[in-house]
């Protein structure tokens, strides 16, 4: 007689994801700065694999591939702990530990690249296993992939229904993953001392996100407008620490310490001073890192992200960082890092010459220290020729330096790419430049004949003279 099926047991893990954004795609990347994370992932207990035969040794286990995050007695390698998740998951009929840390891995292209297709897949094995939260985000899919014209279908409300409750229940059991996604889903209508609460169970449990939910002041310390992040980070919790009131602050600020301490990369960034670089992280195949790296400027970092599905990086926090880092470590640059604007095209059609392009900071500085940009072709016949220039002015707003190139390129309508020039005497950019402003004096598009204006690129040319572009 076949022996009956252990019963299931309440686990989970969180899928953090912001629901800000345009697309439902877009929703699997970014990091900290994700407004709402709404998708947690409940698991129930699988039986015990069994012993492998004597002369076959063991396959790799959750401990390598938590080892492997870490860093921990071997190099941080995210793409060998997905690996073993990967492994171990087996398309959802293996471990569901392995198979929650796997889609927490997908859904950050931490490792492997982001695939919605393929944790949908996993939602839908996971479900049928009879993990309440797989069932949650499954149903969230359907409703997400809707058109906005169309109602959402009755079976997926009922389904967000059922499994809302079961999560709701496992919260009330002190299940940590479960209440950091009842939190997540009804923010606007949670008291704050319960969204508290919640949090800092789901803290306890080992969900960093929600530790830097419940601790956000400790994070706040990395503002731009703060002088000390370290006086500041200290200030904070022995302020929890000095009040009963707040020894769940202090709790879910020393839970961030300690797992810092031990390599989650994921702990430290909610410590400001504590941050791993993000291009040691990109090393290691978190190519949500590469993704941010290639707002400041990195373009194979930032290809490489592409690659594998990280195209939407929040580029003004990973520019909030970059100054960071440049505070924590003075010396290293003589400017700060500079990130993109991050604007994208947004039509061509018929424009006059001095109308027609555009520029935008690219991310990062060239080898003598002036920013690098962008150009952008407004109208509807491609840019043939183009000749720029470039000056530096100080605060007072005297001419600094300034240079001029005549790059080689062809910008199809409507196409944005890098602004790449290469002046032999191009001078360094002095110390003193508190702004760098670009302009064009030579144009032509296919078809069309040479405009030129020689009076936009003088040797002398006055601060906030009419016709500079520096984005748009």
């Amino acid at each position: 007689m076949a022996k009956p099926r252990q019963p299931c047991r309440d686990r989970g893990q969180k899928w953090a994801h912001s629901w800000g954004h345009s697309s439902p795609r877009a929703d699997y990347d970014g990091r900290v700065s994700r407004a709402l994370a709404v998708a947690v992932l409940l698991a129930c207990g699988s039986p015990p694999p069994a012993r492998p035969p004597a002369n076959r040794p063991a396959g790799p286990s959750l401990e390598q591939a938590k080892a492997a995050e870490r860093g921990a007695g071997v190099p941080r390698d995210y793409e060998r702990a997905a690996r073993i998740y990967d492994q171990l998951c087996d398309r959802g009929r293996g471990q569901i530990e392995a198979c929650l840390d796997l889609i927490d891995a997908m859904v950050d292209a931490r490792g492997v690249a982001s695939d919605l297709a393929g944790v949908r897949e996993l939602d839908r094995v996971l479900c049928r296993r009879g993990t309440a939260l797989a069932c949650l985000e499954g149903a969230m899919f359907d409703v997400m992939a809707q058109r906005s014209d169309q109602a959402a279908p009755p079976d997926a409300l009922a389904a967000i229904e059922r499994a809302t409750k079961e999560v709701a229940a496992a919260c009330e059991r002190g299940d940590g993953r479960a209440c950091e996604v009842s939190v997540m889903g009804g923010d606007s209508g949670t008291a704050e001392w319960d969204r508290r609460t919640k949090y800092s169970v789901a803290c306890q449990a080992g969900r960093m996100e929600a530790c830097g939910r419940v601790a956000i002041d400790l994070e706040m310390c990395g503002e731009p407008e703060v002088d000390d992040p370290a006086a500041c980070e200290q200030r904070t919790v022995a302020a929890w620490r000095a009040h009963d009131y707040d020894r769940d602050l202090a709790a879910d600020a020393q839970k961030l310490y300690d797992e810092c301490r031990a390599g989650n990369a994921l702990a430290c960034q909610h410590i400001p001073t504590q941050r791993i670089p993000m291009a040691a992280r990109c090393a290691a195949h978190d190519y949500g890192a590469c993704a941010e790296l290639g707002c400041l400027g990195d373009d194979a970092a930032r290809a490489l992200a592409l690659a594998h599905g990280a195209d939407q990086p929040n580029c003004f926090v990973a520019g909030k960082d970059a100054l960071l880092a440049w505070k924590l470590r003075p010396g290293q640059t003589r400017f700060e890092p500079l990130v993109t604007d991050g604007q994208r095209p947004g039509g061509a059609r018929p424009t006059p010459p001095w109308e027609a392009v555009r520029f935008q900071h690219h991310g990062g500085r060239d080898r003598a220290d002036w920013p690098r940009f962008d150009v952008y072709n407004m109208n509807d016949h491609a840019l043939a020729e183009l000749s720029v220039c470039l000056y530096a002015y100080d605060t007072a707003g005297n001419q600094l330096a300034w240079f001029a190139g005549t790059p080689r390129l062809a910008v199809a309508p409507n196409a944005l790419v890098p602004l790449a020039l290469d002046v032999p005497d191009e001078p360094r950019l002095p110390d003193a430049t508190a702004e760098v402003v670009i302009d064009y004096s030579h144009v032509r598009f296919d078809g069309g004949a040479a405009t030129d204006d020689a009076a936009r690129c003088p040797a002398h040319r006055p601060r906030g003279q009419a016709g500079a572009y520096t984005h748009w």
